[in-house]
């Protein structure tokens, strides 16, 4: 009997291992989620940061010119973005300190997608409307250019004509003065000299519709030559 109960005591299958908490795994996922969201941030973060120092600049670039500005804040030293003032001030106006050889102040941009519609410069309670200047734009000089090339009288002036250039501060003063956004000043360059131009440019066509100098007597240019109506 003893050996049939040791036989059958050694028959029984071995008690199964108990296997290890699997609570680890969720773990795991959460600190790989987290680290995955952290990287996101980061990414999100440097394009952030890019985005408004790329609008800096080109805010810099559009108004370090303005005869108001070089007043009260002198040659800009410094620009950066404020995110509690562009905050505050909502309505898709971006805000940046500004710093320069003469004192400081607020730039408030208005900006429509990558637009820049206007700046005002606020100082010490005081504020004033800025001239942007564009970017330079060779498509609308190579426009301008086409079509007084060959002006005799322009010519006569200052020779064969070598370049033309849209001079983009007396185009928005005298956009102001004559309420008149077609209107644009042109410097133009020749062999024995230069002159000052004013053109009235159709944009939508890309074309000029007439020029003339502008030196007091305001001699004609260019004019397009009108266009057929179809029948």
């Amino acid at each position: 009997m003893m050996n049939n109960e040791s036989e059958f005591v050694q028959a029984l299958p071995p008690e199964p291992k108990k296997r290890k908490s699997s609570s680890r795994i969720p773990l795991i996922a959460i600190g790989v989620f987290s680290s995955l969201m952290l990287l996101c941030c980061g990414f999100c973060g440097f394009a952030i940061r890019d985005g408004v120092a790329e609008d800096a600049e080109m805010v810099r670039a559009a108004i370090e010119t303005d005869e108001t500005l070089l007043a009260e804040i002198g040659s800009i030293e410094s620009i950066a973005f404020s995110w509690g003032d562009s905050f505050n001030t909502g309505n898709g106006v971006k805000v940046f300190d500004v710093s320069g050889t003469k004192g400081s102040g607020q730039l408030h941009a208005d900006m429509l997608g990558p637009f820049l519609v206007s700046v005002e410069l606020k100082k010490e309670g005081q504020s004033w409307d800025l001239i942007i200047i564009p970017e330079d734009d060779p498509r609308l000089n190579q426009v301008v250019l086409d079509a007084i090339q060959t002006s005799p009288a322009l010519e006569k002036k200052i020779g064969p004509v070598q370049t033309a250039k849209v001079d983009w501060r007396p185009t928005q003063q005298l956009a102001e003065e004559e309420g008149d956004d077609d209107l644009y000043v042109v410097q133009v360059s020749g062999e024995k000299g230069t002159a000052e131009v004013v053109a009235r440019i159709d944009l939508l066509d890309d074309r000029v519709i007439w020029a003339k100098l502008r030196d007091g007597e305001e001699e004609m240019i260019y004019k397009s030559p009108q266009r057929s109506r179809s029948k």
